[in-house]
């Protein structure tokens, strides 16, 4: 427990094996009942000696809807909260009741942090662990989820992941791949990297961006996570480490949809809210 990249790369491989799980294109929505959440919360901490471990989760839980769209969220939700080997196995047992999925994801970390400060060497540690999870665009005809998880188990500072996916009416999750048209992805990272230039870097141009950066090659990449729909535009951002310092934060990008719309895919497209 005392290396963080343990947390964020098992969330991160569970939630890509979700999308990935499913065999379904994204279709052409259908209609259906509204999709409805509800706010759910949970918080505890335990001391071992002059050390103490917290865990808060906070969710606008799916409550109600279309079976497949809920029960894919809610899918979705554990695999994000599923950041150590024992949540992996254990976290899809107890996601439809949000209270039941919280309390047994903050039981297991209060319990598996116990036993790693209880080894520790250093005395006074404060491991934290927190998600706000929420819904930012829940429409008829498309679901945005995001979630923003802090981790601190020692070191110089915590960390921070962002993890989001767009699903059809069916459940069906987007990725980068199947929300824009193959042929469009090399123009299209060139339009990320001049909206990251200009939004969160304040440069005039991507060659000026580049000063900020940490890559090797010439090349913005696209973000690793998934793209997502937000209320104004396309949502993309890069976690930490990935292509610019920790001091940078995790840099994102919101592309209006009138601007991106001839880069999507039909699928996409048709979705757009």
């Amino acid at each position: 427990m005392k290396s963080l990249s343990k947390f964020f790369i098992a969330s991160m491989a569970t939630a890509a094996m979700l999308s990935a799980c499913s065999s379904k294109s994204a279709t052409e929505t259908e209609k259906v009942a509204p999709f409805v959440t509800e706010t759910a919360q949970w918080a505890d901490s335990a001391t071992v000696g002059k050390s103490s471990v917290s865990v808060s989760i906070r969710a606008q839980y799916p409550a109600k809807g279309p079976s497949n769209l809920v029960n894919a969220t809610r899918a979705w939700i554990a695999a994000t909260l599923a950041c150590s080997d024992t949540l992996i196995a254990g976290v899809h047992e107890h996601e439809n009741d949000a209270n039941d999925l919280f309390k047994y994801v903050g039981g297991e970390l209060i319990k598996e942090s116990q036993a790693d400060l209880r080894s520790s060497k250093e005395p006074g540690m404060e491991y934290e662990f927190m998600w706000d999870i929420t819904a930012p665009v829940a429409s008829d005809s498309c679901v945005t989820y995001t979630s923003n998880f802090y981790c601190y188990t020692g070191g110089a500072h915590g960390s921070t992941q962002v993890m989001q996916n767009t699903f059809d009416a069916q459940g069906i999750p987007f990725t980068t791949e199947t929300m824009f048209a193959p042929e469009s992805l090399d123009s299209l990272r060139q339009l990320v990297a001049t909206n990251l230039a200009n939004q969160y870097f304040h440069e005039a141009n991507v060659d000026a961006m580049k000063a900020n950066l940490i890559l090797s090659g010439d090349n913005v990449p696209l973000p690793s996570t998934d793209p997502a729909f937000y209320p104004n535009g396309v949502r993309f951002v890069y976690q930490q480490y990935e292509i610019a310092p920790y001091s940078a934060g995790l840099p994102e990008c919101t592309i209006p949809y009138s601007v991106i719309r001839p880069y999507l895919s039909p699928a996409a497209a048709a979705l757009i809210p």
